[in-house]
């Protein structure tokens, strides 16, 4: 389990501004006389205001572009830099970082409040200003008393290099309109150290470092519920067999499309025109073990004539083209497998040379085996990639768009023999007509089971985890290696090591959030998750609006205090008890016997 710690800030030895430093060099001669020479030398630390890149950016919640109940989260940001929000001092506010979040929503802007958000250039770095009304930026701004708490720093276990600095917004987003959030510099706003300037002619100027967007939706739309939603249809993937049944007397094209298969057209090698039938990776039932064979210079070894229907299965052949494909694809990756074929090739004749006394120096089988079992690195790195179905084009996998259609969750075997076939595909590529050698030995499938998510809370919750167990009981323990693979913005596939019988969805712990929940008794009531279970419902608690108002203003210091029971409260304290912890949605699985 991973522990999670808060500290109120981590301010750098040295922040912004000019430094000097006096140094004074003294020898002493042996007669009384003394020289002495003094130096001064002034430097400056600094750098000018410029947008976050990504990797500066580890979240932001509510995720950019994303649809959710979020009207009891504070929005919030995490940065790499865990010094950042601490490099520079606000004017006459030493305590305070020198960045905020401030929540701006489209109402707000059609009250015309916003005026424009436009690039800047200063001195070679482009950033983008927003100018806003003073009249909206003394609305929502942070107090100067706040600034101090709505920053922090979290760190993930005893590890220093985990540290990221966390910056909350003290406005709860609209559910009436989009919401935009800006991270803005706070240097020169505040003049006396507790009111915002009021600026030129009613307008401010303020450089916007990161922003982002979202949009609050109907609580029947928040993730657990999303999620079961996609869930009601789970059900085996593709059909009831791993293998096609004898055929009905009724229609055989139906029967085939619930075992998985797709018709498709056949072009024969001498020119006749068919048709034939495709399965992709993934069967309901666990298929029967088979063995690829070790030197294939075409696919048509693994076709298979289904008697009952006069039609090829083009399953495995596909497979086997595709991995050849795939691997010609990368010209490094072909020149990796040409040579160790080579090597193979060589090790062999030269073994089979000193078997028969034709070389001068006999190479034992023993070494001549393990020569050719070694497998270069980018052929290694290429095969491991094609076990789990990394880069494996989607058609490949699902061949009809109704096995999976939106919403929907599946879960399947992984039919293995199809996979050992992708990559023996790939290792014909480099194959030498005539040498008789190969790279035998491929690496084992390891996968069996697997989950594939067709889903926007893929797309909306980049964040989501799958966990499988083999038990399905109410506190499991025996978690299954897995991996997962994103093969579009909506789908996720997940592969386990075994079958599993309950599978957990989860958000990461890293998008861990801040906010409130509703009273049970008064559900315009919301609460502060905590010990004391304060209960928002003075009006002290609101600067602004109150609970699900366009415009709920947060009064930090207020609730800051009721939740630590302090005058000064530490940001660390008042983070802790603000925490929610990620959405959870489990499910069980029952597998045909």
């Amino acid at each position: 389990m991973t522990t999670i710690s808060f500290l109120d800030s981590l301010k750098p030895m040295l922040q912004e501004g000019t430094y000097t430093v006096n140094s004074t060099v003294t020898v002493e001669k042996p007669n009384p006389e003394v020289y002495q020479r003094s130096s001064i030398l002034k430097f400056k630390i600094g750098g000018d205001v410029a947008r976050l890149s990504p990797p500066d950016i580890v979240a932001m919640f509510p995720p950019d572009g994303s649809l959710g109940e979020y009207t009891e989260t504070m929005p919030h940001i995490m940065l790499t830099d865990p010094y950042l929000p601490y490099a520079r001092v606000v004017e006459k506010l030493t305590s305070a970082p020198w960045l905020a979040l401030l929540l701006v929503t489209d109402a707000d802007l059609v009250a015309g409040n916003v005026l424009k958000v436009e690039p800047f250039n200063n001195n070679g770095v482009p950033i983008e200003r927003v100018t806003i009304t003073s009249e909206l930026l003394l609305s929502i701004a942070p107090y100067a008393e706040d600034l101090p708490l709505l920053t922090h720093v979290r760190q993930l276990g005893d590890d220093a290099a985990t540290r990221t600095a966390v910056i909350m917004c003290s406005r709860l987003p609209s559910k009436e309109s989009r919401n935009t959030v800006l991270l803005i510099s706070l240097l020169g706003l505040y003049q006396d150290g507790t009111a915002i300037i009021s600026g030129n002619g009613g307008e401010i100027t303020l450089d916007v470092i990161a922003r982002w967007s979202f949009s609050c939706i109907d609580p029947n739309d928040s993730f657990e519920s999303r999620m079961s939603s996609a869930l009601n249809s789970a059900k085996p993937l593709l059909g009831i067999e791993p293998s096609p049944p004898p055929p009905p007397s009724g229609d055989p094209g139906k029967l085939l499309r619930l075992g998985g298969w797709s018709l498709l057209p056949f072009h024969q090698r001498d020119g006749g025109e068919s048709f034939g039938v495709y399965r992709g990776p993934f069967v309901a039932v666990e298929p029967p073990v088979r063995e690829v064979p070790s030197a294939l210079f075409s696919s048509d070894g693994l076709l298979e004539f289904m008697e009952h229907y006069a039609l090829f299965d083009l399953s495995y052949a596909a497979a086997w083209e595709l991995g050849r494909l795939m691997a010609l694809s990368s010209a490094a990756t072909i020149k990796a497998i040409v040579s160790a074929q080579r090597d193979t090739a060589r090790v062999t004749t030269q073994a089979q040379a000193g078997a028969n006394g034709l070389w001068r120096r006999s190479v034992s089988p023993a070494s001549s085996q393990a020569t050719a079992a070694t497998i270069p690195s980018a052929v290694s790195a290429m095969l491991e990639r094609l076990c789990a179905l990394s880069d494996v084009p989607f058609v490949y996998l699902v061949p009809d768009p109704g096995m999976l259609p939106r919403e929907s969750v599946r879960f399947f075997y992984l039919d293995a023999h199809w996979i050992r076939c992708l990559m023996a595909g790939a290792i014909s590529a480099g194959l030498l007509p005539g040498s008789g050698g190969t790279i035998a030995q491929l690496p084992p499938v390891w996968a069996n089971f697997g989950v594939l998510i067709r889903s926007s809370v893929v797309a909306d919750f980049p964040s989501l985890e799958v966990n499988g167990y083999l038990e399905e009981t109410t506190s499991v323990t025996t978690s299954v290696g897995a991996t997962s693979v994103r093969l579009s913005p909506q789908v996720l596939l997940i592969l386990f090591e075994k079958p599993v019988k309950q599978v957990d969805f989860s958000l990461h712990a890293t998008s861990l959030h801040y906010g409130f929940q509703k009273d049970d008794s008064n559900s315009n009531k919301p609460h502060i998750q905590s010990g004391k279970g304060v209960a928002l419902d003075k009006t002290s608690y609101y600067r602004q609006g109150g609970y699900g108002s366009s415009k709920c203003i947060l009064n930090v210091r207020e609730i800051a205090k009721a939740l630590t029971g302090s005058t000064t409260p530490p940001s660390r304290e008042f983070a802790r008890s603000l925490l929610l912890p990620p959405s959870n949605f489990c499910v069980s699985i029952t597998l045909p016997s």
